[in-house]
């Protein structure tokens, strides 16, 4: 599956991760590695796949515009495999930290919506210092620390929310997230 308009200006590429719970990645950067800005990571939500982000246009945007894009179906979904999905924390921050290193990633941009935040916040808040940044749309799994957790961390963070989204996840959501530094509300 790959819906990116062709164009000489980058380079998809797609595969296995052997040493990361052989999961499957696809890619995207620029032909001109020299003009390479930063690495966006993609996570996807229950019942989605990395298409997701091929498919809404989002590789094709930042491909374009100079940017690494990567996505991975994350254990058990899609073309991941699914005999051994990490469940504890520590076994999710082991394959994160695992992850980050088959892909060679230097400072990502992370992005994570919904279910995606159970394998974003045990990174987030073990190593804040291997992110330049963490998108978190409606993420889960922020109520498993401490305010002051939260409280200590430096990372730019951006969250959001849809306007109709009437979730419980909305609300706890943001009752951890209100603790981080530099936040700012509407």
């Amino acid at each position: 599956m790959n819906a990116l308009r062709g164009n000489d200006a980058f380079v998809y590429n797609e595969g296995v991760l052997q040493n990361a719970r052989k999961t499957f990645y696809r890619e995207v950067r620029p032909s001109n590695r020299s003009r390479e800005r930063f690495t966006v990571l993609f996570l996807h939500g229950i019942g989605l796949t990395s298409t997701i982000w091929i498919n809404i246009g989002t590789f094709q945007i930042l491909a374009e515009l100079g940017y690494r894009a990567l996505a991975v179906d994350l254990p058990g979904h899609g073309n991941s495999n699914d005999l051994s999905i990490p469940y504890s924390r520590d076994d999710i921050l082991g394959y994160m930290t695992n992850l980050f290193t088959a892909l060679e990633l230097q400072l990502p941009v992370l992005v994570s919506p919904s279910k995606g935040g159970e394998y974003a916040m045990p990174l987030l808040m073990a190593y804040p210092r291997i992110l330049r940044g963490l998108v978190a749309i409606a993420p889960s799994d922020t109520s498993h620390y401490l305010i002051k957790d939260y409280q200590k961390l430096s990372v730019p963070l951006l969250v959001l929310f849809g306007e109709k989204d009437e979730t419980m996840l909305h609300k706890s959501s943001l009752d951890s997230l209100w603790y981080t530094p530099n936040h700012m509300t509407d």
